[in-house]
Parts: structure tokens; C-alpha cells; sequence
């Protein structure tokens, strides 16, 4: 029995290549504080050097929950709902940013 690594290999250069285009974007990347990240449904979102957003709060399965308006500074929210992994979007200038947050 013998076996390739090309495939291996061809792989690792497929990840490097996404992580430096990646890389390229960051100067128009929306910097935010998420705390405390684990939550109970009460946290804090601190949106950084930037205009208001509006964001998009979705579970892992797709399932919008909550669009929430986010102002420069320090933004308070209370949300109710279930325990698990959901993902912050920011959709600004037909760019999506996505950013996780946990409720225990």
C-alpha cells in the first residue's frame, strides 16, 4: 500500500493563500468589543471608532433573532435567548463581518 501527500500539500497552500487575502482586509474591518462573552443574555457590545451599524444576530442554524443598532461607544443589550453559539453580523458596504457570541 502506498500513499500521496499531495493532496496535503496543496492544502496547507490553499489555507495560506485565504488566510493572507484575509489579512489584506483588515483596514476596513469594524473593530467591536463583545463582553462578558460567555453571556446570560445581558452584555455589552463596544463598537470602536466607527459610526452606528445596524447588525443582525443569528443562531448557528441560520435563524435571524434580533437586528440590533449599534452606536459608536458603549452599546447595553438584553436579549432572551436560548443557550448556544449565535453569530453577530455587520453588513457594511456589501462586506459581511461576523463575530460569535455564546449564551449560557
Amino acid at each position: 500500500m502506498s500513499f500521496t501527500y499531495k493532496f496535503t500539500f496543496t492544502l496547507c497552500l490553499i489555507s495560506l493563500f485565504s488566510i493572507s487575502s484575509f489579512a489584506q482586509r483588515d483596514s476596513s474591518q469594524i473593530e467591536l468589543n463583545i463582553f462578558p462573552n460567555p453571556n446570560k443574555g445581558t452584555f455589552y457590545i463596544t463598537l470602536v471608532k466607527h459610526e452606528a451599524v445596524y447588525s443582525k444576530l443569528y443562531s448557528m442554524d441560520g435563524r435571524l433573532y434580533k437586528t440590533l443598532y449599534l452606536q459608536e461607544g458603549l452599546n447595553y443589550i438584553s436579549i432572551d435567548v436560548p443557550a448556544g453559539i449565535y453569530i453577530l453580523r455587520i453588513d457594511e458596504e456589501g462586506e459581511n463581518q461576523d463575530f460569535k457570541i455564546t449564551f449560557s
